[in-house]
């Protein structure tokens, strides 16, 4: 697991094919093992391919459009707030919290198992935040209570390799001990 976390990177481009549909659903049956406040499961994959990839593309931002065109696949993972009144106990608690920060916080463990898995598969990622959420949803057909959180751009890659790592912060300035404000 930590060589998959050093080793993975943004995929810097993606050879003209698609995933399957079947491949992608296993992959998401495998990352649904990511833990789960309450067990809840807040997210779901839409998968566009196709003019539903064109669609979505009208979505993203100008930046993106290429890279998404090019990787064939590019899954939307929604999250839906609705899920937070399926339990008694997470409906109390987020009554007057952030029931969109619980979604964004769990569809999050969710994506970074989902690369994980998609990678563990020899297949490529690219995540991705630029789009503009309304029209989004819009393509998507969402409920109110639903919305996007991440593009993942998916496929196998073209080959090139991706920049540098970026900045890593240093664990001494990382982990603060609670209490006395004393860093590691």
């Amino acid at each position: 697991m930590v060589q998959a976390l050093e080793d993975r990177r943004s995929c810097a481009g993606f050879r003209p094919s698609s995933v399957g549909l079947d491949e992608i659903c296993s992959i998401a049956e495998v990352a649904g093992l990511a833990p789960s406040e309450l067990d809840l499961q807040p997210w779901r994959v839409h998968v566009a391919q196709g003019s539903a990839l064109d669609r979505v593309c009208s979505a993203l931002l100008e930046s993106n459009v290429a890279k998404a065109r090019a990787a064939g696949t590019a899954l939307v993972l929604s999250g839906d707030t609705a899920t937070v009144d399926d339990s008694p106990v997470a409906a109390h608690f987020y009554e007057n919290r952030s029931r969109r920060d619980f979604v964004v916080r769990n569809v999050s463990m969710y994506l970074m198992a989902f690369m994980l898995v998609a990678e563990s598969r020899g297949l490529a990622t690219r995540p991705m935040a630029g789009f503009d959420e309304e029209a989004l949803s819009a393509v998507c057909g969402f409920a109110p209570t639903q919305f996007p959180v991440a593009v993942l751009l998916i496929g196998a890659s073209d080959g090139r390799q991706p920049g540098q790592r970026g900045r890593r912060l240093d664990p001494a300035v990382m982990v603060v001990r609670l209490g006395d404000g004393a860093h590691r």
